[in-house]
């Protein structure tokens, strides 16, 4: 055990509590963790960046953030990918070399990125692509080929808009199709809602990449990361409250903290307690303070708990490790209302199995991170083999989403995640009232979008839910660009759903329903009345008669009278005699006081007390005549 911890610390400072949380592990799987499973390196990639410097660019991007964010890209990559940027205007040009990234390279390229300008007349994306698809090295199994583009505007190639027309379908027929022969995934980032969205949409989709929008340069930065997430999956530990907690496994880690604009200096707490910031911070290999971000990579840290100070707005940490969290079923085009199946799990970097002792010690976690608001805990159910399973619906509200997975067994934590994309507009239902030989009718048409959706195999039906609450299904007629159905409206409140069953662009297969369109009235149902209500008849009031009283009521009113006359007179009679003998008992004026009555003699003294069972005019109780 002592050998072990010695080989596990060696060269890094203990975090309080760390042994006695080894100890709970069994020793097998430590060794193995930490000894036996070697850090292996990444999947290389190759990736090449079109950078749109189109004269537009000064109103979508007045303070040229478009600089720190190619600067982020740079600090990103790991030594040894293979990497590329290039402008694109009125023709292409090369901005950073395509190469092998190391120190050199990046020193040369973070100087090289400062030259981005918007300075070109026109926005020529195809003669960008054109330029970026050229020069791949045989691919091997382990090599991702990638390419981000960003764009604010249209595509414009001259002021002859036939032009443009034409410049746009060479991208789609020709360009386009050259990326997916050679394996390339595309990655687009349209800068203001003026960009192309369907353009980059659908060549996003048709290469397996991801397009995300950018509103304003404010959010640039933000959008660059999400691609790069996308594109590149890192290993990650979760951020809590600005903390995070570094284990024996991380033999580096990058600390990106986003922050408003000249936001004060961003620093660390290491486990010891001493602090870093930017100049000085011990080991840390670069570190690299922006107006919107400050980038920190530290080699062998420390293990244990680590803070940051400053910053704020979003925090991530990238590490490398041979453990990360793998995440399965996670599609990145997705329709309202499919069902995903997500699968996490624990892995190492290298495809070693896990010890089932371990994993047995892990908690996952997963959780939707929408375009705004809260995150959204997800349930999920544990495997016999260590992993987690949830059955995800895909969310009604379109946008861009995050799905987190956490592993945590004591102090190894790793998060991973993956971007969705749900589609607003990728189908639309129209809902028309018609005439029917049977009566009023309603008429229900479905269109789909062909650059996401592929309209080869797709199958449509219609679903009705009647009055009485039976589905039942009904025919479709598919019409040039639409699918129709129609049907009566009944008494009663209906319930219709188109259900799809296809294909995304890449070839995905997908199954979903449309939301539920409600028409028709609810029936007002009269109230039947009561059977014993029914069959009784109605009492009917008996009719006033004017006349005299009879005789009886007169004899009857003289007796009550006498009666209550007679019992006043002899209430005021026994009032009387009380008085009286009051009076001939009371003690003469300048008679000596009587002591006050005790406690317990109240019974005998207060004896005008009404008992209970005691009659008006009875002698009071404890006095005898």
């Amino acid at each position: 055990m002592s050998v072990l911890l010695n080989h596990v610390g060696e060269g890094r400072p203990e975090s309080p509590g760390f042994v006695q949380r080894l100890a709970r592990i069994p020793l097998s799987v430590l060794f193995c963790l930490l000894a036996l499973c070697p850090i292996r390196a990444a999947a290389q990639a190759d990736v090449r960046v079109l950078i749109d410097v189109s004269g537009s660019m000064r109103e979508t991007d007045p303070q040229n953030l478009r600089v720190p964010a190619v600067q982020l890209l740079i600090n990103l990559l790991r030594d040894g990918t293979r990497a590329g940027f290039w402008t694109f205007g009125t023709e292409g040009a090369v901005l950073i070399p395509h190469g092998e990234i190391n120190e050199t390279w990046r020193a040369r390229a973070m100087d090289r990125a400062r030259r981005i300008d918007s300075s070109a007349r026109y926005t020529d994306v195809a003669d960008g692509l054109y330029l970026v698809d050229r020069d791949w090295r045989e691919t091997t199994e382990d090599e991702s080929r990638i390419v981000i583009l960003l764009t604010d505007g249209q595509v414009d190639v001259d002021d002859d808009p036939r032009l443009d027309a034409q410049s746009r379908k060479e991208i789609l027929r020709q360009r386009l199709p050259a990326l997916q022969g050679k394996g390339v995934r595309l990655y687009a980032v349209g800068l203001s809602r003026d960009a192309d969205l369907r353009l980059l949409e659908e060549m996003a989709i048709q290469t397996g990449g991801f397009a995300v929008v950018a509103r304003d340069s404010d959010e640039l930065l933000g959008a660059f990361l999400d691609i790069f997430a996308a594109a590149i999956p890192v290993n990650a530990v979760p951020v809590e409250r600005q903390q995070f907690r570094v284990d024996a496994t991380v033999r580096e880690l990058t600390v990106l903290a986003m922050h408003p604009y000249r936001h004060e200096p961003v620093g660390l707490r290491l486990p010891d307690g001493s602090l870093w910031r930017g100049g000085r911070h011990g080991s840390a290999s670069r570190w690299l303070a922006q107006d919107t971000f400050t980038l920190i990579h530290v080699l062998d840290p420390p293990q244990g708990e680590w803070a940051l100070l400053g910053g704020g707005r979003d925090t991530r940490v990238h590490i490398h490790s041979n453990l990360r969290v793998a995440l399965s079923g996670v599609h990145r085009h997705a329709l309202p209302g499919e069902l995903l199946n997500v699968t996490s799990s624990l892995a190492s970097a290298g495809g070693e199995p896990v010890s089932p002792d371990f994993l047995a010690l892990l908690h996952h976690r997963l959780r939707w991170v929408p375009p705004a608001g809260e995150p959204l805990q997800l349930a999920a159910r544990a495997l016999p083999d260590g992993r987690v399973e949830a059955s995800v619906p895909v969310p009604v509200e379109p946008g861009l989403y995050r799905l987190e997975a956490t592993a945590t067994a004591g102090i190894i934590h790793r998060q991973a995640t993956a971007m969705l994309r749900v589609y607003e507009d990728a189908y639309g239902v129209r809902e028309e009232d018609i005439e029917r030989a049977s009566g009023p009718g309603k008429r229900f048409s479905l269109r789909v979008r062909q650059d996401v959706i592929s309209p080869a195999g797709l199958q449509v039906s219609g679903i009705l839910r009647n009055p009485a609450g039976k589905t039942l299904p009904l025919p479709v007629t598919p019409q040039a660009d639409r699918w129709v159905v129609e049907m009566d409206v009944l008494p009663g409140v209906q319930e219709f759903r188109f259900r799809l069953a296809g294909r995304i662009l890449n070839g995905r297969r997908f199954e979903t329903t449309t939301p539920a369109r409600l028409f028709g009235q609810p029936v007002q149902q009269e109230v039947a009345p009561d059977d014993a209500d029914a069959a009784a008849p109605a009492v009917q009031p008996e009719p006033e008669v004017e006349g005299d009283p009879p005789v009886w009521a007169w004899v009857l009113g003289l007796l009550l009278g006498g009666g209550a006359l007679a019992g006043l007179g002899g209430l005021l009679l026994l009032r009387w005699r009380a008085s009286r003998k009051a009076t001939d008992a009371a003690p003469a004026v300048d008679a000596e006081p009587r002591p006050a009555a005790a406690e317990d003699d109240l019974p005998a003294i207060v004896n005008i007390t009404q008992v209970p069972g005691q009659k008006p005019g009875d002698p009071p109780a404890g006095n005898k005549t």
